[in-house]
């Protein structure tokens, strides 16, 4: 077995014996779409000193709940994970929404991957490799619209003021994008 699934493995019997039923609810969401109905809730607590990962600061817990609306299946998965943010530094609801972009961002690799066999790529050297993920993701952006590419737009003269935009009401979730590149380690439970 290679060392990496040993440690994967190690590190996702470590987060599942942790005592989840005893940690609190920090937060759940639901969400109806794509003929499903799918109930996510996370719970955080600060890393055991134990676990000798560096810059570890919280573990967490996913437990999401899917009900699927044409024949009632319900499927429960559980996901673990590790970030270096502290309970200071992330609030449960920024941790939550960390663990989904990442899901996004896995989901588009694996669609890069199995549709346009990326990793079989001999592409290794130089500008080459980012050029060829730039075509593929025009590719599957391409393909995903469903009229086609559409021609560009004119340019407008506007004078350039850097905005933010939060859906939030909460100002700390305005920097919570940079939460997806310091999840440390993602372990799914079968």
């Amino acid at each position: 077995m290679h060392r990496s699934t040993v440690l994967r493995s190690l590190l996702h019997d470590f987060l599942k014996s942790l005592p989840w039923n005893q940690i609190p609810l920090g937060h759940a969401s639901r969400e109806k779409g794509h003929g499903r109905d799918e109930i996510r809730r996370l719970k955080a607590v600060q890393v055991p000193r134990r676990l000798r990962l560096p810059h570890a600061a919280q573990a967490i817990k996913v437990t999401r709940r899917r009900r699927d609306l044409n024949s009632g299946k319900i499927q429960i998965e559980h996901v673990y994970a590790v970030t270096s943010h502290d309970a200071f530094s992330a609030t449960d609801a920024q941790l939550a929404r960390a663990v989904r972009e990442h899901w996004h961002i896995e989901a588009h690799h694996h669609v890069r991957d199995t549709t346009l066999a990326e990793d079989a790529s001999k592409i290794r050297t130089g500008n080459r490799p980012r050029a060829m993920a730039t075509f593929r993701n025009l590719a599957i952006a391409l393909a995903a619209s469903p009229a086609g590419p559409t021609p560009p737009t004119p340019p407008t003269t506007t004078s350039h003021t850097p905005t933010t935009h939060s859906t939030s009401s909460n100002p700390a979730d305005e920097n919570a994008g940079p939460l997806v590149h310091r999840v440390l380690s993602l372990a799914h439970l079968a």
